[in-house]
């Protein structure tokens, strides 16, 4: 059953924020291809193994799914949790692994954790903007790997990680 949110959507915070957050995301990706994907209130980004396999029609590797923090304005998350709005559980149910990638607002660090952490964290109800409650996993600051420079390679990671379980499954049962 997928939680309600009373939290809007806001399209010109979404632009002002995503195209900036998915071009820093591109010049620190060095093998991997990622493409934004047009506004759907759909998943934000689909990764490729190359532009090659983009091209090609192939289906991505990995999703991702950005996010800027206004109030986190140091280089440094300064809270020993995140907020993570309920209603993006959403994006968990993709056919490859899903990502929550949190960016500072001056786009100079960012964190990255798989959905599948986000949903098995705390949830919890928050009064927002003291007008409605809503629904927020609280995911804690140590289930993310941060800063920029590792993003591409914790997803390669993870990628190469499921390939070596699906590898497992399919040989140690027969």
């Amino acid at each position: 059953m997928a939680l309600q949110s009373m939290h809007p959507f806001n399209k010109e915070l979404y632009h002002k924020c995503n195209t900036p957050s998915f071009e820093v995301l591109c010049q620190n990706f060095k093998l991997l291809y990622p493409v934004l994907r047009p506004e759907d209130y759909g998943i934000d980004v689909s990764v490729y193994i190359s532009d090659k396999a983009f091209h090609s029609g192939s289906e991505p590797i990995a999703k991702i799914e950005l996010e800027v923090k206004g109030h986190w304005t140091e280089y440094n998350f300064p809270f020993n949790d995140i907020q993570c709005l309920a209603k993006k559980q959403k994006h968990a149910r993709q056919p490859v692994c899903t990502y929550w990638v949190l960016f500072n607002r001056n786009l100079t660090n960012c964190g990255i954790v798989p959905f599948s952490k986000i949903l098995v964290s705390e949830l919890s109800v928050i009064k927002c903007r003291n007008k409605y409650d809503d629904f927020f996993y609280k995911v804690l600051k140590s289930d993310f790997v941060w800063g920029l420079e590792h993003i591409e390679r914790y997803i390669i990671f993870k990628a190469f990680e499921s390939a070596n379980q699906s590898y497992k499954n399919l040989f140690n049962n027969h």
